[in-house]
């Protein structure tokens, strides 16, 4: 099937901003600490999770601070070697990253085609390997489009394994922009605004079947959190190619079950009075 556009995630890594300088237990992001600790997570679930993708029709663009260590860069360079779809790219600044964005995304571009997609996706969270499959898919050519992949999950890593579900999102951080190419105007992208903004600003395309992103939660984090809808149920993990066994604690098992019990019997109650 021909494809009348071009696909591009992106993923800002260490880029320098002033609204974030600390994470969630208020220590700093971006020494050196935290970029081994966010490599670790960026090779165990993002980088695997984009590579085993059954829709390889697409780049990934990955933003780094132009002054990353040598030895982070040295990294970057093995990790396209190994995957090519991996494109690593060094700016000066948060703010360099946002104006450059759409002349950067323009010099990766096929010219023939008419429409650019562009897709967000944090570097500590990953994509089920049919993700880019179900983005693209839904492709209309209509400019200013946001396609929206309503469902994920939430992973929380560490001593205590947690997964919850995450329903109905509506303007999250996995959103994509469909954009005319062609347009004298040089396009926008999904960065072009929070994505919480883009309620009322575009038309809007809701996938409302499956889970086609996962939420690490962990302890560097700077805000996400477990939603409230928890389950230690592995079927929902099926497709998330990440390295590493996972194993949910009996205790946790077992309060998941007593919960469940507990709503049963909740609704039960409401239903005969």
């Amino acid at each position: 099937m021909e494809h009348f556009f071009d696909h591009f995630i992106i993923t800002r890594f260490n880029l320098r901003q002033s609204i974030w300088e600390n994470d969630k237990n208020q220590i700093q992001v971006n020494d050196i600490v935290w970029l081994e600790d966010r490599y670790k997570l960026f090779k165990k679930f993002c980088f695997p999770s984009v590579q085993s993708q059954f829709n390889q029709n697409f780049k990934w663009l990955v933003f780094f601070d132009s002054k990353t260590p040598i030895a982070f860069k040295n990294m970057n360079t093995l990790l396209h070697d190994e995957y090519g779809n991996f494109i690593p790219i060094y700016v000066d600044s948060f703010e360099l990253f946002g104006t450059s964005l759409p002349k950067i995304v323009e010099n990766y571009r096929n010219k023939d085609k008419s429409f650019v997609v562009t897709t967000r996706l944090d570097n500590d969270d990953c994509f089920h390997k049919e993700a880019v499959a179900v983005i693209q898919k839904h492709f209309i050519s209509k400019s200013l489009t946001i396609i929206e992949l309503c469902h994920g999950l939430c992973l929380q890593i560490g001593h205590k394994k947690k997964l919850s579900l995450k329903k109905n999102i509506t303007y999250g951080p996995f959103i994509s922009l469909i954009e005319n190419a062609k347009k004298a105007n040089s396009f926008l992208t999904v960065y072009n605004r929070e994505h919480t903004q883009w309620e009322g600003a575009a038309y809007y395309i809701p996938i409302t079947s499956g889970y086609y992103w996962m939420q690490i939660i962990h302890k560097r984090n700077v805000i996400n959190e477990l939603s409230k809808d928890l389950t230690c149920n592995k079927v929902y993990l099926k497709g998330f190619e990440f390295i590493g066994n996972l194993k949910f604690s009996l205790r946790y098992c077992i309060f998941i079950y007593l919960k469940r019990i507990k709503q049963y019997f909740r609704h039960f109650k409401q239903q005969v009075a």
